[in-house]
């Protein structure tokens, strides 16, 4: 999904540079009408998303999971967009090590809320950034390049007392583990996120992650 970087980058591209070509079943964040129904959809799921959350219970339940936790803060980026969060991800044995960081940027698209992903530049240098003052976040991922990941926004609907939805298509390139695209599939209520993350070659054989269903964080704060 299109996204703005963050200002500190030499070059600056615009929206459309980090694209896949215009397709009708790929929406595009902004497309949709900008109305009160439509920001309060936005800050929901931006809400939903955030927090600490882990998978202690699940994997204590079934122990193919791991206990992993998910912290994740509301971040003041205008240069990203007006509703972005930042995501750390890392094993409850290791929460200082995070094993993935992202930035979401949360934009409405008709009826459906769209999470795009970016990825940032030296990120072992924000690691906790969540548990700093709202300022200092928000200083110290400002100094930080981010880069959209073209096809990896999480497309979102209302699902009863939550939202679900997940990547499109097979639009998410990754190269780990002998894949070649990714998918997402994520539900967010009140108490948990639960989020399933794959990897597939280029037969569609699953090369990494869960088989048996998604993990789920349990919020914790």
């Amino acid at each position: 999904m299109p996204l703005r970087p963050l200002r500190p980058l030499a070059l600056l591209l615009p929206l459309a540079a980090c694209a896949p070509a215009p397709d009708a079943d790929v929406p595009v964040p902004g497309d949709g009408p900008a109305d009160e129904g439509s920001v309060d959809a936005v800050a929901e799921v931006a809400r939903l998303l955030t927090g600490r959350f882990d998978s202690s219970a699940q994997a204590a339940r079934d122990p193919q999971y791991f206990a992993v936790q998910l912290h994740a803060c509301a971040v003041t980026l205008p240069a990203v967009g007006e509703n972005v969060v930042y995501v750390e991800q890392a094993m409850l044995s290791a929460v200082d090590a995070p094993y993935r960081q992202r930035l979401y940027v949360v934009e409405q698209d008709g009826d459906a809320v769209v999470s795009a992903v970016l990825e940032l530049d030296a990120p072992e240098q924000v690691i906790g950034v969540c548990d700093f003052s709202a300022a200092d976040r928000d200083r110290v991922l400002s100094a930080r390049t981010a880069t959209p990941l073209p096809g990896c926004a999480v497309v979102l609907q209302p699902d009863g007392d939550g939202w679900s939805g997940g990547t499109v298509d097979d639009a998410c390139a990754n190269d780990y583990a002998g894949a070649t695209w990714a998918s997402t599939e994520v539900r967010l209520t009140e108490t948990a996120i639960e989020s399933w993350d794959r990897g597939y070659d280029a037969d569609g054989q699953q090369v990494w992650g869960a088989t048996a269903g998604g993990y789920v964080f349990d919020r914790v704060e």
